[in-house]
């Protein structure tokens, strides 16, 4: 019990202060409404938009399983495929060489042991899952000439996975917790780390690494907890990141990056034993997934 109270303590002293980053500016001891009217302009990109479309975009690679119950290296290596739809808007900073992206957007997949060329031979049990969600997806990126973008993007999402265990082991105990799973949606949450380049503001080629759970039960009010805690971090890093465009504006995108990266590898890293950390729950189940992606943006 000290133990999770300690645990508890770490976890929203850190959402303490990362509030009160959020509420310095030139004033820690005011916060006009000005300034929040200006953040959220900011955030949500309300003017100065220089690009504001629709994206269409198709992934394909390789998935890994991982759980707490034993039956990881008894799963074949999945292949997944992704169509995402959704809008994005792009637009400038202070410093010319850097821009902002922010969107929100669907998707629809499907994870499987057979999405692949029939040389490429499986090893362990065979699976197949549908995979739909929604996401949010910003970051920062370089200008290096009128028809070429690099951005650094970090993603978030809600998922829902439907998994069908085509094959069983001959062990009870791994049957049994892959049952816990099978054929029914089951409810999780991702994170992306993501390098995009675009080409004319038409064509968009990616590069994704991407961590996913899937959570044996779905307890609303501690994932509610635990997803609000994360979002305001990673809201305040976006606040951080406006500001240091003015101290290190070129390295300004990488630093965003990385440090949105770092924080979900840790709280990710947490959750594979609680899946609502800081609460002691169960493991879920987890995904690292690596894929390319072409898209277009109309």
């Amino acid at each position: 019990m000290k133990n999770f109270q300690i645990k508890i303590f770490i976890y929203f002293l850190g959402i303490f202060i990362n509030f009160n980053i959020l509420i310095s500016r030139d004033d820690i001891d005011t916060l006009s409404n000005s300034d929040f009217i200006e953040f959220l302009n900011f955030l949500y990109q309300s003017k100065d938009i220089q690009v504001n479309n629709n994206y269409l975009n198709f992934a394909y690679g390789y998935s890994n399983l991982f759980s707490k119950y034993n039956f990881q290296e008894k799963l074949s290596r999945g292949y997944n495929l992704k169509v995402e739809y959704g809008f994005l808007r792009i637009s400038p900073t202070d410093d010319n060489l850097i821009s902002y992206l922010a969107s929100e957007g669907a998707y629809l997949g499907n994870i499987s042991s057979h999405l692949k060329p029939k040389s490429w031979k499986n090893e362990g049990l065979l699976f197949d899952a549908w995979t739909f969600g929604f996401n949010y997806k910003n970051g920062y990126g370089y200008n290096l000439n009128d028809d070429f973008q690099i951005f650094l993007l970090h993603y978030g999402s809600v998922d829902w996975k439907k998994i069908d265990f085509e094959t069983f082991s001959s062990n009870e105990t791994i049957n049994k917790n892959l049952l816990a799973y099978n054929r029914d949606f089951r409810f999780g949450t991702s994170y992306e780390s993501e390098i995009r380049a675009i080409i004319s503001n038409l064509l968009m080629l990616q590069f994704i690494y991407s961590e996913s759970h899937l959570f044996r039960r779905h307890l609303f009010g501690l994932w509610s907890v635990s997803a609000i805690g994360e979002l305001m971090l990673q809201r305040g890093i976006d606040i951080l990141s406006a500001e240091l465009i003015e101290s290190i504006p070129h390295f300004q995108p990488i630093l965003n990056l990385a440090i949105k990266t770092f924080l979900s590898v840790i709280i990710y890293k947490q959750r594979q034993r609680n899946s609502y950390f800081p609460f002691n729950s169960e493991s879920p189940l987890r995904f690292e997934n690596i894929r390319l992606s072409v898209g277009i943006s109309f």
